[in-house]
C-alpha cells in the first residue's frame, strides 16, 4: 500500500484520490451533434423564408382591406343616387355626411387630370396610412400602393386601381396587381 506523507497534512492514501466508482456521464458523442446542427439547419430553411414573407403578406393584406373600402364606398354611393335619381347620370354629385361627392353614371368618380385628390372616391375612401395615391396611366383611373415600394406602381407591380365607371349600367372597375409585391 503506497502511503504519500507531506509536511503538516493528514496522511493520504494513493487509492482514496481515485474515484470509487465509474461514472455513466456522458457527454454528446459527435455524431449526436452533428445530427441536432442538421435537423436545426432544415427547420431554419423551412422557416424563414415564411418569416421573411410577411412583408409581401401584410402589404397583401392591406390591399384586400382598401378594395373592400373602394367597393363599399362605390355600392354605398351608388345606393344614394339611385335614391336621389342620378345614378345614369355622366356626372352628378351627392351629399354623404355633410361631403359632396361626385359621381361619373351614379359612383364615385377619381379626380380629373392631376386636379386636386379630394374628389369623389378619395372623399369616401381614405388612403392608408403608408399608402401613395396618383392618377392611373389607364384612363380616368386612380393608383393605390404601399410607400414601402421606392419606384412608381406600374414599375413595381404592386398596386390597386380603382377605374371610375364609364358608362350606364356599368359598375367601376378594381383591380389590383400584386406580382411585384414580393420584390421591396
Amino acid at each position: 500500500m503506497l502511503v504519500i506523507y507531506l509536511p503538516n497534512l493528514i496522511p493520504l492514501k494513493w487509492e482514496s484520490l481515485l474515484p470509487t466508482e465509474i461514472s455513466n456521464e456522458r457527454g454528446f458523442t459527435l455524431i449526436e451533434l452533428v445530427v441536432v446542427i442538421v435537423i436545426l439547419g432544415i427547420l431554419g430553411a423551412v422557416a424563414v423564408p415564411k418569416f421573411v414573407n410577411m412583408k409581401e403578406r401584410a402589404i397583401i393584406s392591406s390591399m384586400e382591406g382598401l378594395i373592400g373600402a373602394l367597393e363599399t364606398a362605390s355600392t354605398l354611393a351608388h345606393a344614394k343616387a339611385r335614391i336621389d335619381g342620378v345614378d345614369s347620370q355622366p356626372t352628378s354629385t351627392i351629399i354623404a355626411e355633410g361631403e359632396t361627392i361626385e359621381l361619373a353614371y351614379g359612383f364615385p368618380s377619381i379626380p380629373p387630370n392631376n386636379t386636386t385628390p379630394v374628389y369623389g372616391i378619395t372623399k369616401m375612401v381614405d388612403t392608408p396610412s403608408g399608402w401613395k395615391v396618383r392618377h392611373s396611366t389607364v384612363y380616368d383611373a386612380w393608383v393605390y400602393w404601399p410607400e414601402v415600394i421606392p419606384v412608381d406602381a406600374g414599375t413595381a407591380s404592386c398596386y390597386v386601381r380603382y377605374r371610375k365607371a364609364a358608362a350606364a349600367g356599368s359598375r367601376p372597375q378594381i383591380d389590383f396587381t400584386t406580382s411585384g409585391c414580393r420584390n421591396y
